[in-house]
């Protein structure tokens, strides 16, 4: 059986190098140690005093434990992943906690608890859930400072306890083959849960409650899971969700994001010169909202800008406009509309089209390693237009590059022209101009698309 310990441990102050916002302040730095024999692994927060040999005093408080420090390159995981998770039983998928509010000096302790259970809860892509157990008078009983030798009670028990020694802010014990953990925090050290004074309960508890999930220590700057205390951070970096989801990854099907365009309405027209602001939003069942993430493309101009609102003044001509994001899971959402800028050529002087634009791949093992546009023509009378020159210019708007590309059309009124070594992305191919003896482009290209 593997158990782990994590404490977080304060000492006196130091410099702000490590971290910001600690109490007094002070300055935490995080090491873990081993109980040689015990399988026993325990983690602290240790504040170091200035000018203070800080391998020096990580060595004494691990030393209160019993352990003896170990390189994080030997631990970097916590080693403990809930079983319930992993069995086809959806009705257990929680891990339970219970609350036991005895000696709590906020006295909203079961409150922050909860919204860290939420926050770890909500994590897009991830099966991961805490459920609140309510409210109990038990004893974390994997905790040393509890009355009786440490057990495996099946409960995962957080309270409050006046826990030996100078400098341990908190605890968390975990068993990885028997599933529980347990919590308990230093009534000695100043709490409050309005984040002005003393620890911030809630940006604690978020830290701890990651570690009960499962997770180990991030290097990432700002991450809830860095091992520095940085005063109150309530909200999860995108590393935590990365490193949750990798323990948890989502069972359900990923949906398309929806995406919508409220302004301008389809067919609206619009003088030449005149900057058009082009707003929508867009939304994941899963990653919730990504107006931000949406990417405009004109058919004729390319790539007009991101996020919700872009103010562009497009060329002249017919455009075809496409709002366009991709979720976490890869899934694309779009919605198209057209506009028209300035005059539109009179309807008697079209006299060939672009029939359609089609995609296909070449080479490679998996037969796509090039990528193939075929731009096919045709006159007003339907028959294929042959000796054509035509331009495009191919989009990838995952990687925001394009590929300008001409050729001349066969009999068959086609011409096929490559991106060799096409990367993988989504793909839109404006036709930029056909010329032909005899016979005028209309200035269209047809809708299309194609993900790589």
């Amino acid at each position: 059986m593997f158990i782990g310990l994590i404490l977080t441990v304060a000492v006196s102050s130091t410099s702000a190098q490590e971290s910001t916002g600690v109490v007094d302040g002070s300055s935490v730095i995080g090491v873990y140690g081993e109980i040689p024999g015990r399988d026993l692994f325990v983690h602290l927060w240790a504040i170091v005093p200035p000018g203070a040999d800080r391998a020096e005093i990580a060595r004494k408080a691990l030393g209160r434990q019993g352990a003896k420090p170990v390189n994080s390159a030997d631990f970097s995981t916590t080693g403990l992943v809930w079983d319930q998770f992993l069995d086809r039983n959806t009705g257990n998928d929680a891990v339970v906690q219970f609350y036991n509010p005895d000696g709590d000096p906020t006295n909203a302790g079961r409150l922050s608890l909860q919204n860290t259970q939420l926050t770890w809860g909500q994590v897009p892509g991830s099966s991961f859930a805490f459920e609140d157990g309510g409210i109990t008078n038990r004893c974390p009983s994997l905790v040393l400072e509890c009355n009786g030798p440490q057990t495996f009670d099946g409960k995962n028990d957080v309270g409050w306890l006046e826990i030996g020694g100078c400098c341990t802010l908190g605890i968390t014990w975990y068993g990885t083959s028997t599933d529980e953990a347990d919590v308990a925090l230093n009534t000695a050290f100043p709490w409050s849960v309005d984040g002005l004074t003393g620890y911030d309960l809630e940006t604690v508890y978020l830290h701890e409650n990651g570690h009960v999930a499962g997770l180990g220590h991030s290097s990432v700057a700002g991450s809830v899971m860095l091992a520095y205390y940085q005063g109150v951070s309530r909200s999860l970096f995108a590393d935590d969700k990365d490193g949750l989801r990798s323990l948890y990854p989502s069972s359900s099907v990923n949906e398309a994001p929806s995406v919508s365009i409220s302004s301008p309405i389809i067919g609206s027209d619009f003088p030449s010169g005149a900057i058009i602001d082009f707003t929508g939003t867009a939304s994941d069942p899963e990653d919730g909202d990504l107006t931000a993430e949406i990417t405009w493309v004109s058919d004729r101009d390319g790539i007009l800008g991101a996020g919700g609102s872009v103010p562009y003044a497009l060329s002249d001509g017919n455009h075809l406009i496409t709002a366009s994001v991709t979720d976490i899971g890869g899934e694309l959402g779009t919605q198209s509309i057209s506009v028209t800028v300035g005059a539109p050529p009179p309807p008697a002087d079209l006299n060939m089209a672009v029939d359609s634009v089609s995609y296909s791949g070449k080479g490679g093992k998996q037969g796509d390693k090039h990528l193939l546009i075929t731009i096919s023509l045709a006159d007003d009378s339907g028959a294929a237009v042959s000796g054509a020159r035509v331009s495009i210019s191919v989009e990838n708007t995952t990687l925001v590059s394009s590929w300008d590309r001409s050729g001349t059309s066969g009999t068959d009124g086609s011409v096929t022209l490559s991106v060799t070594n096409a990367p993988t992305g989504h793909y839109v191919t404006a036709v930029m101009d056909v010329v032909a003896s005899g016979l005028v482009w209309d200035g269209i290209t047809p809708t299309n698309e194609f993900t790589k």
